[in-house]
C-alpha cells in the first residue's frame, strides 16, 4: 500500500513539475521604459537611451530582424531569442501610416537572452503588426536583478509537501 502512495504522489508532483515548465515558455513581458520618434542610426539611439536612463551605455548588438524572427507565443505576445544576454534593448519600427512610436526601450525583466514584447502596449486598437520590427539593438547598463524561477519554487513546495506526507505516515 506506501508504495503505492508514494507512486501516485511522485506522479503528482512529476506532474506539477512539466505544467510548470509549460508556462515558462512565454515568460515575462519585458518593461517599456519609454519610447519616441528618433533618427535611426547608433549614434542617435545610443544618445537617446542614455539621455533616457542617466547612465553611460554600450551597444552589445545589433540586429537587421523582421517579423519572421518572432515567435508568436500568446495572441498580441511576441518573443524573440538573442543572441547576447542584455539589460535594456530597443525595438525600433518601421511606423510608415501608422499612429505609433518608430522606437520602444524595454528594460529586459526575464531571461536576458530573451525579448518579449506586447504589442497591445504598442499599438491598442490600431493595426499593427510584428512584421514591421525594422532592427533590434541591445544595451548594456544595469543589470536587472532576477527572481527566483517560479518552477524551482513550486518543486521545493511538492517536495516540502512529500516530506510532510512521509512523516505523517511514519507516525502513524
Amino acid at each position: 500500500m506506501k508504495v503505492k502512495n508514494i507512486v501516485k504522489l511522485s506522479t503528482l508532483v512529476v506532474g506539477m513539475v512539466m505544467s510548470v515548465s509549460s508556462w515558462a515558455t512565454i515568460g515575462e513581458i519585458d518593461e517599456i521604459v519609454a519610447y519616441a520618434d528618433i533618427k535611426s542610426g547608433d549614434k542617435f539611439e545610443k544618445q537617446w537611451v542614455k539621455d533616457v536612463l542617466g547612465m553611460d551605455v554600450s551597444i552589445n548588438y545589433k540586429e537587421d530582424t523582421s517579423g519572421n524572427d518572432w515567435d508568436n507565443l500568446d495572441g498580441s505576445i511576441y518573443g524573440s531569442d538573442l543572441k547576447n544576454a542584455v539589460s535594456y534593448f530597443i525595438v525600433k519600427f518601421g511606423n510608415g501610416k501608422v499612429d505609433v512610436f518608430s522606437h520602444y526601450l524595454y528594460k529586459n525583466v526575464g531571461d536576458l537572452k530573451r525579448a518579449i514584447i506586447d504589442l497591445d502596449l504598442i499599438s491598442g486598437e490600431k493595426q499593427f503588426t510584428i512584421g514591421r520590427v525594422s532592427h533590434f539593438t541591445g544595451f548594456d547598463g544595469d543589470t536587472p536583478k532576477t527572481d527566483v524561477p517560479e518552477p524551482a519554487t513550486l518543486v521545493l513546495m511538492g517536495l516540502g509537501l512529500l516530506g510532510m506526507s512521509a512523516a505523517r505516515r511514519k507516525k502513524a
